[in-house]
């Protein structure tokens, strides 16, 4: 059995040595954003009066349950700091966990070098085994980075450190999931999409229950953090719990992996048709024919998260109406409205995300020189760029538009008022343009220099910051105003920002004119 795991030592110093810059970067800025939460949360709510008027609003609310999780011990600055990661601890480092855990290993399958590698003195599950201690090495050193933050911001030490174990241990096992995922999947682009679509369903499943306070043992993994309530009267066995799940989940991939063949798996790529219709000969056909799965995965997740929060419109307007100082501190006239910008602002996240992951698409084709055969035909650079910009920009808006007409269908119906899906309709049009200047950021670069597209998820991860917790970091205005989606306006709350709409979609279209004019004179990255 030693020499199944030869070598896994070796491995682990290589991943640490080549990687070292990305999960320096991945720990610090993950274990920063909790701590500067923390640090925001002291300076907002420095009485003990301010906590209790925060526990009686914010912490009342369905929405706000249902993107961050049960709120426990919500009178102290603990409890609010982690009440306040929820939505980016439950669903950002659980992507975080995926990347990695597929980097480190299907990722270097597709690449070859796992099959160099093993051909040397090197056991057969020391690649996965190696992965595995990679990502444990990774989130100690997150847990040790958070927990010395929160306590040197004032939190109590042992809440600290205990909120900082349950995080690292979830990440831990979302990370255990990944390598299942990267073990079953036959290549890292389709176990990227099963590892997302695993993510947002065990996401919205805990919004549902959380949203309409259902039994706390509904909510599955993704609840047990809130259970841990590490500062106030804690319960270890959520800690346990991750931990054997995560050990369960490493052996299950040891043992997928100790039996299909190198480069395999246990979900095969199926072989398209021998024939096509004639539109996939066209520039936008092909663009369309390889962006379809993404975005059917990413228009169904959207409108699935809409229709379960729309759902909760009716229960929050009841819970509203009997607390109306809960309106006073979200500043709305409308309950329903506060629901409509926090649902829509995942929906646009989703679109922009969608929009970046389609021009890494088109940076991957033209690394592997597909991207050379089809410019080998009587097909123009210019055709081919613009028609893959065209469907993508199409698809994302779409996207976009199924989550606020699925939003608005739900409020409508849960509520008996059918002017919710006019409301949810603008609002989300009033999006599509903040999401196409991400979509156009992105293709910019993989105009000039596409080895560098992935910058693109930096403006996705800002975004998000920004909509989430803006206040509670307390960012400035021009630190702000770096999120299209802020420069829009806070719809349908505001009305949307005209000027700036216009001002943005101008912007996007020089953006694509210097990705197109440097695109069509550089040299193509393979071919």
């Amino acid at each position: 059995m030693s020499g199944t795991f030869t070598g896994t030592a070796l491995l682990v110093r290589t991943h640490l040595r080549c990687g070292w810059r990305a999960l320096t970067a991945w720990v610090a800025g993950a274990a920063a954003l909790v701590v500067a939460t923390g640090v925001g949360i002291a300076a907002l709510y420095p009485t003990l009066a301010d906590r209790e008027t925060y526990a009686a609003t914010a912490g009342a609310s369905p929405a706000a349950a249902a993107f961050n999780g049960r709120g426990y011990d919500l009178t102290t600055l603990g409890g609010i700091t982690a009440y306040e990661v929820g939505f980016m601890g439950l669903l950002g480092l659980p992507i975080v966990a995926l990347h990695l855990a597929i980097r480190f290993s299907r990722r270097e399958e597709d690449a070859g070098r796992t099959e160099l590698v093993t051909a040397g003195r090197v056991g057969r599950l020391a690649p996965v085994a190696a992965a595995g201690l990679t990502l444990v090495l990774t989130w100690a050193a997150f847990v040790v980075a958070c927990a010395v933050g929160l306590t040197a911001a004032g939190l109590p030490a042992g809440g600290s450190g205990r909120y900082a174990a349950g995080l690292g241990l979830y990440a831990a096992c979302c990370g255990a999931v990944g390598l299942v995922v990267a073990e079953v999947s036959r290549e890292a682009r389709t176990a990227y999409g099963l590892g997302l679509a695993l993510t947002l369903l065990a996401f919205l499943l805990r919004a549902i229950v959380d949203g309409r306070h259902l039994e706390e043992d509904l909510a599955g993994p993704t609840g047990w953090l809130a259970q841990l309530r590490p500062f106030g009267d804690w319960a270890g066995w959520p800690l346990l719990a991750y931990a054997g799940s995560a050990l369960a989940a490493w052996v299950l991939a040891a043992l997928v992996a100790h039996r299909r063949d190198l480069g395999g798996g246990l979900v095969p790529t199926r072989p398209g048709p021998a024939y096509g219709v004639a539109r996939l000969g066209t520039s936008t056909g092909l663009a369309w024919r390889v962006l379809r799965p993404a975005f059917l995965g990413w228009a169904l997740g959207m409108g699935a998260w809409s229709l379960a929060l729309g759902g909760l419109s009716g229960e929050m307007t009841d819970i509203v109406r009997a607390n109306p100082a809960m309106l006073a501190a979200f500043g709305v006239a409308r309950p329903e409205d506060l629901l409509t910008a926090m649902t829509l602002l995942l929906g646009a996240i989703g679109a922009a995300s969608f929009g970046v992951s389609a021009m890494m698409r088109l940076a991957r084709e033209e690394a592997a020189g597909r991207l050379a055969l089809v410019l080998s035909t009587r097909t123009s650079r210019t055709r081919l760029w613009a028609g893959w910009l065209f469907v993508a920009a199409l698809l994302a808006a779409t996207i976009l538009v199924v989550a606020a007409g699925a939003l608005g269908l739900a409020m409508a119906w849960s509520t008996g008022r059918w002017a919710h899906l006019s409301t949810g309709l603008r609002a989300g049009l009033a999006l599509v343009v903040p999401v196409l200047v991400v979509l156009a950021a992105t293709a910019v670069v993989q105009g000039v220099a596409p080895s560098y597209t992935g910058i693109g998820w930096i403006l996705v991860g800002w975004v998000t910051v920004v909509g989430v917790l803006a206040e509670t970091l307390r960012l400035p205005q021009w630190a702000r105003g770096l999120s299209p989606l802020y420069r829009a306006g806070n719809v349908p709350i505001d009305d949307p920002n005209g000027i700036a709409l216009v001002a943005m979609g101008a912007l996007a279209v020089v953006l694509v004119a210097l990705g197109l004019s440097r695109f069509r004179t550089r040299d193509l990255a393979a071919g």
